[in-house]
């Protein structure tokens, strides 16, 4: 222990490094247990994963571009020009599927290597009535061609580790490569057999990371647990706010006309557009509460119904809501009593049933006491008078005429001081100060006459 105290932290075994578990496995040895699972990850990574795509199709960018291209040296112009003619030719038709050209098949080779870490590039040569250009094309094959579970010893007696066979010197010899893709459902013949391709026919196009290595670890690997936990977390993110967005609060339109069905009385103030198929819409609040109004009146008149019960059973039937609690609370909300009768051509009995009624069916009350009185008014009740001596106008008719009284006085009073300046000098400062204050205050007064009647009007009440 004492040795390990001044050793490598790396190689420490205290509480936050007991749980890393590391091997000491060769390189080959991981890829031949994990390999194919791990380039399958990638490759579903860089499929479903936006930024391990864009980090793809980035890399393949920088590294091939528009392609790699060569220069012949050749200095006759002459047949440098033809050698520059014949390979254009040959780039596109280099493509032994025929998809693309040669430096799309670049493109392909270093996607590869990205994604599974390698790829393997076939010769395949032509006869010459096959119309090529060059009797030559190239066919890229994917990592899952060459199986990395096949190793064992080969009938030559040379060792296949991998799914590649060396010789007795460790040089590549062959490759053992499916005759079809092993992940191709729409391939039924010959699924599974494997063909030996010399190796003299194959390029393996990978970047060894470790000494001896026989084939290509994807070079997203080291992010790859990252990626994926980085793609749940937005998934869960994203599916956290759409959930949330699914809460939603039960919001009643702020007006109490939805529980007038539609019926042919000929409502006053209907809108022109009746999108509901079952409730009257009123162009307004002052007409849907004027409804509610003549709807209590006639209750009354036509049906004798005056008590909160009465009219609350008639209004919000069991069958559709639960009336005790509506009565109880209109009760409440009112002070009268559910069996105390009323008279709907009361102002003050309509008026807080009214209320009542609106705060229940919305869980609100959103109306002003000038917007209730105006919808009373439309509907035959009106509200008691007020006390003149009360109103708004009136108060600021009385500050302004009491103000230009006094302004009268104080010149009398100056006058009167006139032959007794020289003696009284030190109070005409005062009464010239007075006098400017109660000139204000008579324009204050008339200003609030103006604006009483400017917001009486503005609120209907005018």
């Amino acid at each position: 222990m004492s040795t390990l105290a001044g050793g490598f932290e790396g190689a420490m075994m205290h509480r936050r490094l007991v749980a890393w578990k590391a091997t000491q496995e060769n390189i080959n040895g991981l890829l031949s247990s994990g390999g194919d699972l791990l380039r399958a990850r990638a490759r579903q990574i860089v499929r479903a994963n936006p930024y391990a795509s864009n980090a793809c199709e980035t890399f393949v960018a920088n590294a091939v571009g528009a392609g790699v291209k060569p220069s012949s040296l050749v200095e006759d112009q002459a047949l440098k020009d033809k050698i520059q003619k014949t390979w254009l030719a040959w780039t596109d038709e280099a493509d032994a599927d025929g998809l693309t050209d040669l430096y799309g098949l670049q493109a392909l080779a270093v996607r590869a290597m990205f994604e599974a870490g390698e790829c393997f590039i076939r010769f395949r040569p032509r006869r010459p009535e096959d119309g090529l250009t060059v009797p030559l094309q190239i066919q890229l094959l994917e990592a899952e061609m060459l199986p990395l579970t096949k190793t064992e010893i080969g009938v030559p007696g040379n060792p296949i580790r991998c799914g590649i066979e060396f010789d007795a010197i460790g040089r590549r010899v062959a490759y053992h490569f499916y005759r079809n893709h092993p992940g191709d459902s729409t391939i039924v013949q010959n699924q599974g057999k494997i063909v030996r391709v010399p190796a003299s026919e194959v390029l393996h196009i990978y970047r060894p990371q470790r000494p001896g290595q026989i084939r290509g670890v994807p070079w997203i690997s080291p992010a790859l647990v990252k990626l994926y936990l980085l793609d749940q977390y937005d998934d869960a993110e994203l599916d956290r706010k759409k959930v949330a967005a699914l809460f939603a609060g039960f919001i009643t339109k702020a007006s109490p006309e939805d529980n007038l069905r539609r019926t042919d009385d000929p409502w006053q103030g209907l809108a022109e557009t009746q999108t509901d198929t079952e409730f009257f819409v009123f162009k307004n609040s002052n007409y849907g509460i004027r409804a509610l109004a003549r709807t209590l009146i006639k209750y009354q008149d036509k049906h004798g119904l005056r008590s909160i019960r009465q009219i609350i059973g008639r209004w919000s039937p069991s069958a559709e809501n639960d009336t005790v609690a509506y009565i109880k609370a209109v009760s409440s909300e009112t002070g009268f009593a559910p069996d105390v009768i009323l008279d709907m051509h009361k102002y003050e009995h309509l008026k807080a049933i009214v209320i009542a009624i609106i705060h229940f069916e919305n869980s609100q009350q959103p109306y002003t006491a000038a917007q209730i009185d105006k919808a009373l008014v439309l509907a035959g009740v009106e509200p008691p008078p007020k006390n003149l001596q009360h109103t708004r106008t009136v108060k600021g008719g009385q500050a302004a005429t009491a103000a230009t009284i006094g302004f009268g006085a104080l010149e009398s009073i100056r006058d009167g001081l006139d032959p007794a300046r020289n003696t009284l000098q030190t109070l005409v400062p005062y009464l010239d100060v007075a006098k400017w204050l109660l000139l204000a205050i008579t324009l204050i007064g008339i200003g609030v006459m103006i604006w009483a009647r400017i917001d009486d009007n503005r609120k209907g009440l005018r």
